[in-house]
């Protein structure tokens, strides 16, 4: 990861008198900061992270040789020419020093967690606000404990808005990044089943995308799920809209009112304000709860009915996240960015509604903890409502296979590729099995990169 800092150059003394760090040699400026060697250069600082399988200090004299000579590192350096801070965990001092700089932000800064569609909510939030003016937020994969702080040193001061968007691995990570950012509204997109691995239940995840609040003041506005039972008894101080789309006397109610193309046509109501004809080119319950959390940051934030229409028309999916494609006359929804449970059946039911003979190309879920198999098994029964032909890819193809089976589904139309490393072998069964006009759904977790079963279509 690498950033230009906003301010321009900043010098090792500030940070070390920020962080409580100790300054070792003479004061340099540098005007990026990065966690790569191979990213570092003669105006880099390079922050020396220690993680469990390396340590950034081996990669020193690497970075010294492209040129860099100030780094933030937790001992002490015998690299001849280098000036240095020392403290205590690189991790902390970026978050500290994030925090020192978020000081000097105007504006209005949002914050978005939760278990499913942080980035949709965030990218449909950012095309609200961007109609009343310029917005700075989270790009790429920049919302961890070391892309948050990184994030928050190159968003530029200026900007009226800012978005952050904060992920987590372990509990405690989101608590670090809402105390550096200070969110003035924090939307949480929903409590899931990613990271039980790591956090045993959905109750301690509910806890860990709370933390958000942690780093907010009592004038703030926190946005949530009215439909989840794990959110309704907040403690926090400052104000709480609640978002649902079944409770029609929430704070926020939103509906559906029909599809046309790729667009959703959703009508919201905050309140006693009524917004009718929304249009958002997305599908499905991704497209309902991002619109409906985007329109409630819109009017917090003071926006009129008419830039909140305008923003959300001017949505577009980034990435693998239902990104919808014609590839060989057959209708293809990407959306193998992430995965869990409950995207999957979200993207199972836009399937559902898909023209011709319909496929799923269904990857692995992970970090879902003791219950994994259960979870892919009923993934799977469920794909055998939504779905005429299922094709699951990974190592629990075969989990995936047997719900699909028990429920129903052919095993003629039943196929697994249990070899992550055979995109071919499913591109294969989907090109002996799909014509033009058919619909096709690619999904599963990051790091499955179900992607690939339709990148020989995407390259032709």
């Amino acid at each position: 990861m690498k950033i230009r800092l906003a301010t321009g150059t900043m010098k090792l003394s500030f940070v070390a008198d920020v962080c409580g760090g100790q300054l070792h040699g003479q004061d340099r400026a540098f005007a990026s900061v990065c966690t790569d060697s191979r990213e570092a250069d003669g105006e880099t600082l390079f922050v020396c992270l220690r993680g469990e399988r390396t340590d950034g200090l081996l990669f020193v004299p690497q970075a010294a040789a492209a040129g860099c000579s100030c780094f933030l590192c937790e001992r002490e350096l015998s690299c001849p020419g280098t000036t240095y801070v020392t403290v205590g965990d690189c991790t902390k001092a970026l978050l500290t020093l994030a925090g020192k700089v978020r000081e000097t932000y105007g504006g209005l800064t949002v914050g978005v967690t939760g278990s499913v569609g942080k980035t949709t909510t965030k990218e449909m939030i950012a095309a609200v606000l961007s109609a009343s003016g310029q917005v700075a937020k989270t790009e790429s994969n920049f919302n961890s404990v070391i892309g948050t702080p990184l994030t928050l040193l190159s968003l530029s001061p200026s900007a009226p808005f800012r978005i952050l968007e904060m992920g987590m691995s372990q509990a405690g990570e989101i608590s670090s990044m809402s105390r550096a950012a200070r969110p003035d509204i924090a939307v949480i997109t929903n409590i899931g089943s990613s990271h039980l691995e790591m956090l045993g239940s959905r109750e301690n995840i509910a806890r860990a995308k709370l933390e958000i609040c942690e780093g907010m003041s009592e004038k703030g506005t926190l946005i949530c799920s009215g439909d989840e039972p794990l959110l309704e008894n907040i403690e926090f101080g400052g104000r709480i809209v609640r978002v649902s789309i079944k409770n029609s006397h929430a704070d926020v109610f939103a509906r559906i009112c029909g599809t046309e193309g790729e667009e959703t046509v959703l009508s919201v109501r905050f309140l006693e304000k009524r917004l009718d004809d929304i249009r958002v080119r997305a599908l499905g319950a991704p497209a309902l709860w991002g619109a409906a959390y985007a329109c409630a940051v819109g009017i917090v934030a003071g926006l009129d009915e008419e830039d909140i229409r305008k923003g959300l028309a001017s949505y577009v999916s980034c990435g693998s996240r239902q990104r919808m494609q014609k590839l060989r006359g057959i209708n293809v929804l990407e959306d193998a960015y992430n995965a869990a449970p409950e995207s999957v059946r979200a993207a199972l039911d836009i399937l559902s509604g898909m023209p011709g003979k319909r496929a799923a190309v269904l990857a692995d879920m992970y970090e879902l903890g003791k219950d994994s198999e259960k979870m892919h098994r009923d993934t799977g029964a469920y794909a055998a409502i939504k779905a005429d032909c299922l094709v699951c890819f990974g190592k629990l193809a075969k989990t995936y296979a047997e719900g699909a089976a028990e429920a129903g589904m052919d095993r003629n139309k039943i196929f697994c590729v249990e070899d992550l490393e055979r995109p071919d072998l499913v591109t294969k069964i989907l090109e002996d099995n799909l014509q033009a006009g058919d619909s096709l759904l690619v999904k599963g977790s990051h790091a499955a990169a179900a992607q690939r079963v339709i990148a020989p279509w995407q390259e032709n």
